[in-house]
Formats: structure tokens, sequence, C-alpha cells
């Protein structure tokens, strides 16, 4: 090897636009090392067999890039758990309720443990550690029970939302019992005996969901923290400001009862990260990634997604949930309206997607919205029109794009599409490219 190639390649090692991979030509030829993509074309460095190849990306049939190793910090977990920490800002704890000790929480390495003793009547004298904070308007918090002392067959651990902390204030709860399952519970009047369903199903390990819109409050259980079932609504009237978090409620006065919270997620509305959605464009390509915000104009994108945004226009349809065939059918047409998870399709013009809801005006319902994590399996606005394309990329994130043409960039390909725009996707993004023969 040349010491100019030796140099090339070196430099090519530590550049952090080059990554591993093959790459074929027009003719046929397969070369197969670091491969940086630079305003040049592509340049391909093998150790082993001792060459340095430039192809420029006109000449380019296909790359292939093999994922990159992420370094992995060490870390002491055994030292953390021994050394449990004071409640996280926001979060607060207090006792609401009758009880002759006061109960105390603590976390420790994203898991919250709340410990008390009491006597809980399901009334005035109720006795509940709560660990919260307080919200203004619409809110929700998602957790996982991962551990309920069942000395106490009533001890009940979950999530609430609660007017005030003053006992028997109006409140909405769902939790896991040390022995009877499941259970909703509501309280729609101040110092009012709650209401509740059950659910003898659900166990220790559950994933547990709250959510309040306007005074709808929502309750959810999951197996997995990605599908969700609902298991009540109820329309309880709160003041705009509530508080809400973490609860144990337990009776027996004598022995200690404790429980563990882990995934303890809260805010204005959360987005499902086990939930990725696709949105399908006109043109055949689909951008896997959370979707911010969508309007007339454009469909935003989380930070972490190959694009920011793509025009509305030549969006076809935003996909939350695998669709049935039967659920195909309904939606072949291109029909603009949601397609919701029981497989019902309400028809509507589309107005946009914000906080986790999307908002249709429908001529026979109005203007309605639906929640598109717990709602939604797809909407739909335009029937999709594939025309032809010139290349096809797939990024790591599951992202795939047929586009009109590319360049070459420092470290990136920039695509220029009728479709997407212009696009630059850093070369550390790409697993696939390939050129249509």
């Amino acid at each position: 090897m040349k010491w100019s190639g030796l140099l090339l390649w070196l430099s090519l090692l530590s550049d952090v636009f080059a990554a591993h991979g093959r790459l074929e030509t027009l003719d046929g030829k397969k070369f197969q090392g670091q491969i940086r993509i630079a305003e040049s074309g592509c340049v391909i460095a093998n150790a082993v067999e001792e060459y340095v190849r430039e192809v420029a990306l006109t000449n380019v049939v296909e790359i292939s890039f093999e994922p990159r190793r992420s370094f992995v910090p060490f870390s002491h977990p055994i030292f953390a758990a021994n050394h449990p920490e004071e409640l996280p800002a926001p979060w607060q704890t207090e006792q609401v309720g009758s009880g002759a000790v006061s109960g105390n929480a603590q976390s420790q390495a994203g898991v919250f443990t709340i410990k008390r003793y009491g006597a809980d009547s399901q009334s005035e004298g109720n006795s509940r550690q709560f660990v919260y904070q307080s919200l203004d308007g619409d809110c929700e918090i998602v957790a996982r029970v991962i551990s309920i002392q069942k000395k106490d067959a009533q001890a009940i651990a979950g999530l609430m939302i609660r007017e005030s902390l003053k006992p028997g204030a109006r409140q909405v709860m769902v939790g896991l019992t040390g022995k009877r399952g499941g259970l909703f519970q509501w309280q729609e009047a101040a110092g009012e005996y709650p209401s509740e369903k059950l659910d003898p199903a659900m166990t220790v390990w559950y994933w547990l969901k709250l959510k309040r819109r306007e005074n709808t409050f929502s309750g959810y259980q999951s197996r997995n923290g990605r599908d969700w079932g609902l298991i009540q609504t109820v329309d309880v009237p709160m003041n705009d400001k509530v508080f809400l978090g973490l609860v144990l409620n337990t009776r027996d006065e004598v022995r200690l009862t404790s429980a563990m919270f882990d995934n303890v997620r809260s805010g204005e509305f959360l987005v499902d990260k086990a939930l990725v959605p696709k949105v399908e464009m006109r043109g055949g390509s689909v951008i896997a990634g959370h979707v911010v915000s969508a309007d007339e104009h454009a469909v935003h994108f989380s930070e972490n997604t190959a694009l920011a945004s793509v025009p509305t226009a030549n969006v076809s349809r935003i996909v939350y949930r695998w669709l049935t065939p039967k659920m195909e059918e309904i939606v072949r047409g291109g029909r603009t309206g949601v397609l919701l998870v029981n497989g019902d399709f309400v028809e509507g013009g589309f107005m946009g997607i914000a906080k986790g809801r999307v908002k249709l005006s429908s001529i026979l319902f109005g203007i309605r919205s639906f929640d598109v994590y717990d709602e939604v399996s797809a909407v739909i606005l335009r029937k999709k029109t594939l025309g032809p394309f010139h290349y096809e990329i797939e990024t790591w994130d599951k992202t795939f794009l047929r586009v009109d043409s590319i360049q070459p960039g420092m470290g990136e390909i920039i695509i220029r599409d009728a479709m997407l725009g212009n696009v630059r996707i850093p070369t550390e993004e790409i697993s696939y490219l390939t050129r249509r023969k």
C-alpha cells in the first residue's frame, strides 16, 4: 500500500463520518471496508486487502452499512441500589387521611418505594401515602407496579389524580390490590363513598395509566407497556389545578405495608415511546418517528427522527398500529378520516395533531378529537399515488425512502425529491442504500 493510501486508511479508522460496510458498483465490482461519503463520492479503505478506492456516487448500485457499536459506561447498580435517595423534584410525599404513624417514600435508580401503616375505611378516615406533584389542566401519569406487600389483602398501590390533599376530596384512582386484582375507583363529590370497578385478572408487574382530558378521566392497564386496554372512563368535575401521583392505601395498623413502582412518567401529555408511528408518503416512502404535531402545512417529527418534517399535502396516512387485512380494506379507498382501534372508521376533514390528539371536522358529528396512542390505529389523509423513483434508502430507525435523486455531502447523503423536498441524512443513520436498476 502506498503511503498516501495508508494515511487515508488510518484517517478513515478514526473518522466520525466513516462506517464499516459493503459497496457494489454499476459494473459489478464489490468492496468491503471503512466507507466514507464525501462531497467527491465514496471512499472505501480495506486494511486486510490493503486497498483504498474512490467511487463516484453515480457509479454506486448498493451500499449496506453495519451498525455501529455504542459505548456503554461502566456502572455500579448494586452500589446505587444500596443508597436510596430523597424524592426527585418536583415529587413530594404526604399522608392523606388518618393514621397513627406517618409513612415515607424514597426513590433509587428510577424505582419509587412507598411504605406506611394505616387504616382504610374508603371514607373520610382513609389512610393513604401519596407521592405527588401538581399540574394544571390536562395531565396523565404512567407507572408499572413491580411489588405490593400481600399481607394486607385490602392494600391498594396505584395512580391517583385528586382535587386537593384534604381527606374526602374528589379523586380518581387506578391500581392493584393485595389479593383482589386491579381496580378503577372514582369519587364524584367531596366526602362521598367512592365507586369502583374491579378487574381480577390484573396482577403485579402490570403497567397502569391514568389520564385527564378536561373533566374526563380514563384508566388503562397493560401487560407490556405497549398494548393498552381501557378499564373505565368517568366524568368527575375538578378544579383546573389537581394533584397526581403514586398512592398506597392500607388498613393494617400493625404491620408495615409497602409498594414499589418503576417506569414512572407524568406530564401534560406523554408520548408512548413503545409505539412508533409510520408516516406513509404518497410516493411510497415511509418515515418512522414520533409525530410531535401536524397541521395543513406540515407533519413535524421528534428530534431523533431521520427527517424534521414533511409536507402534509404529500402524506398518504399516519399508521399508529399494525392494520389487519380487514382494516386495510376499509382504508384502501383513501377517504379522509380516522380508523379507530375497534375497527370503526370516522370520516372527516383532517384539522391537525397536537398534544397526542388528532382533530377532525365531521359533517355528521362536528369537530371531534381522538387520542392517537389509545384510540387510533391510523389517520388517513389521501390515496397513494406511486410514481417513478431512482434510489431506495433505509435508516436504522426503519425509515424507508424512495427518492428521485441523491448527491454526496461531507458525511451525509443529500436527498432531492418532489415529495420529501431537500433532506440531509447523516451517514451513521443509513443502514442501506440501493439504486434502482
